[in-house]
């Protein structure tokens, strides 16, 4: 689900939604999405064999992601 298709379920315009959403949980939809979906991957992590290649595509991150980019140690 993206941020306009919230918004409109909201009755809100997207940037409205997003004020909003950021006034009463402290974070852009963005960051909380994408904290919430590091959340998932570490839990599973900790909790599963799987590889990380898998959990990591299972918890919505991808390698378009800036998140999911790997570090070129710099």
């Amino acid at each position: 689900m993206d941020l306009q298709t919230l918004a409109e379920r909201a009755t809100m315009s997207r940037t409205s939604f997003a004020l909003r959403f950021k006034e009463l949980v402290g974070l852009s939809p963005m960051d909380y999405l994408t904290r919430w979906r590091m959340t998932l991957a570490a839990a599973r992590l900790t909790h599963s064999p799987a590889r990380s290649l898998k959990l990591a595509s299972r918890s919505g991150m991808n390698r378009k992601s800036p998140s999911a980019q790997p570090s070129n140690g710099s």
